[in-house]
């Protein structure tokens, strides 16, 4: 991952950077896979309802996602033929087999989307069963600024997707743990004002967005890769300095939301030493 593309030399601002991608790409088994399928599994298998949901709504996107994943060859071999497990089960099976989370969003008879199911183990910092049943804006209204500029932009690009098609986007934080799975009743540490480089980790969503054809619905899956701060400033100087404006420029209440009111000062000190 290029992180000089993530953090250019400019203000922070909320923006899509969309671009092309490829389901069977995106989807493919990683060097990290075993590890991140081993807590995947060990998640869903302590805490099914926590981290996924299969309801009745979701079920026909279930069948053509797993139609999908035939087409590209990123099916689990447990579903590569017809068989009389329910939809349910075969959900469970892609998230236990799949090493991105992913969601799955119905169209509503406005070209609007509404979250239907999915499955998310390493969230940053929500929780999928707060989520359910809320449209795209609904979701984002927590975002401070978010709706108001970008709301038009991504409910065109959603209803405008070509269907089959994939597109793809980074998205970014900061932690004080280094840990995947980021759920709320996890009560993880928060960053504060005693930071050092070695002790921040970035959080990358890389992110993809697949258009259904059938349903008219969407495939939304997201991969989470984490970097320290030091290790990331020690490859690249210009992702350091391009971090560093952008947390400098950063609104209060946008800060405030990713939890880094007092810790962005310092680190923006630390990143430009």
């Amino acid at each position: 991952m290029d992180l000089t593309d993530l953090f250019p030399d400019q203000d922070y601002r909320f923006q899509m950077g969309l671009r092309r991608g490829r389901i069977e790409d995106y989807f493919q088994p990683t060097a990290a896979g075993p590890t991140v399928l081993a807590e995947r599994i060990h998640r869903l298998d302590s805490d099914p309802d926590r981290y996924s949901a299969w309801p009745a709504a979701s079920h026909p996107l279930i069948r053509e996602t797993i139609d999908l994943a035939r087409a590209h060859q990123v099916c689990p071999a447990a579903l590569t033929r017809d068989s009389d497990l329910s939809l349910t089960d075969s959900g469970a099976i892609l998230a236990r087999s799949w090493e991105p989370d992913f969601l799955l969003l119905n169209r509503r008879s406005d070209g609007t989307f509404v979250l239907a199911g999915g499955a998310v183990c390493f969230p940053s910092h929500w929780a999928l069963t707060e989520k359910l049943g809320l449209g795209v804006d609904e979701i984002h209204a927590v975002v401070p600024g978010l709706n108001q500029d970008l709301a038009p932009a991504i409910n065109r690009f959603l209803q405008k997707v070509t269907p089959g098609a994939t597109f793809e986007r980074d998205n970014w934080g900061l932690s004080a743990a280094s840990d995947l799975n980021q759920h709320p009743s996890r009560q993880l540490p928060r960053l504060g004002s005693d930071v050092s480089l070695e002790k921040v980790w970035l959080r990358v969503e890389h992110q993809a967005f697949v258009a259904l054809p059938a349903t008219g619905g969407l495939l939304f899956a997201i991969r989470v890769h984490v970097f320290r701060l030091d290790d990331l400033k020690l490859a690249s100087t210009a992702a350091a300095y391009g971090l560093a404006r952008a947390l400098a420029t950063m609104p209060e209440p946008v800060a405030a939301y990713k939890g880094l009111a007092t810790a962005r000062e310092p680190l923006v000190q630390l990143l430009r030493s």
